[in-house]
């Protein structure tokens, strides 16, 4: 005599029915944000008017300051290699902490790839023509390379509950160390953006290789309602601030080479600054949007997910 069974809850085994899908997207996105970079290089280095523009944003940068002191400088005082190890032990710590070790050894591949890919391209694979100035190239920024990968792996470490508050709070202290390094000079608002988008290709290529070895389970890995808001609210936020970005350099290129009042630097200045916002807050909302499929990696369907 035979009994029905009730159905069994055992997790279901990973899926890999949309696995190369997601991979290929993640690569894809990867391979964009890389482009970024490069095209951020041809436009604002290896062209005179791109240079131009940014000089003139420099020049805009001080009018500005001169208006009124800053204090945003003080944010570059905590980002050092000591800090930067603390803060990547930390997240790994956390990562092993709630079980999720595949999302600690992202950590150190986000961190490590981002910054070593930066020292790469600034110090050995691009080069900065000396067409206004004798300056040695600065593209991407390391500062913001080290504060946006922070910010990337602390979302990546976080419960899915705090993951939306922290993607805001990271990506505003990797926004506001990136326009401190233009507002003490150590950086062109170009070094910043392409900052981001080195930090942006190696957490997706980074999510590729999570899903592309461990495919999360069936249905798992989506966006929860909170991340979607949140995402959506980021992602229309930088919409606005590139076109405003957009506009105001575009504007100012059209006026070169001829010499630029001191309202229209000051525009450059506003325009670059935007631009910078706009990358980092895409930045954010893509991370936001990717990030659970690598925290639902290998995990079991019972685990709750926002």
């Amino acid at each position: 005599m035979t009994y029905a069974t009730a159905p069994s809850r055992a997790a279901a085994p990973p899926s890999g029915a949309g696995r190369p899908r997601t991979v290929g997207l993640l690569l894809l996105l990867s391979a964009l944000a890389l482009l970024g970079v490069l095209g951020t290089y041809r436009v604002f280095v290896r062209s005179l008017t791109g240079q131009q523009v940014e000089r003139a944003a420099m020049g805009g940068k001080g009018l500005a300051l001169r208006a009124g002191g800053t204090s945003v400088t003080r944010v570059l005082d905590v980002v050092s290699v000591s800090s930067v190890a603390l803060a990547l032990l930390a997240a790994m710590a956390v990562g092993l902490l709630r079980g999720r070790w595949r999302s600690a050894l992202g950590a150190a591949l986000i961190v490590a790839g981002s910054t070593l890919t930066t020292e790469a391209l600034k110090h050995s694979l691009l080069h900065r023509p000396t067409w206004l100035d004798g300056a040695q190239n600065s593209l991407p920024s390391g500062h913001t390379t080290v504060a946006a990968s922070v910010a990337a792996v602390a979302v990546l470490v976080s419960p899915r509950g705090l993951r939306p508050g922290v993607a805001l709070v990271g990506g505003a202290y990797a926004m506001v160390t990136g326009a401190a390094t233009v507002v003490a000079g150590w950086h062109r608002p170009s070094d910043v953006i392409s900052a981001f988008g080195v930090v942006l290709a190696w957490c997706a290529l980074t999510a590729a290789v999570v899903v592309a070895l461990s495919p999360p389970p069936e249905g798992r890995g989506h966006p929860g309602p909170t991340h979607r808001v949140v995402a959506l609210f980021l992602g229309s936020s930088a919409l606005v601030t590139g076109v405003v970005g957009a506009g105001l350099i575009g504007l100012t290129a059209r006026r070169l080479p001829h010499p630029l009042g001191e309202v229209r630097q000051v525009a450059a200045y506003a325009g670059e600054l935007a631009a910078v916002a706009g990358a980092g807050l895409l930045t954010t909302a893509l991370w936001l949007v990717i990030v659970p499929v690598v925290d639902a990696a290998g995990q079991a369907v019972e685990d709750v997910q926002d």
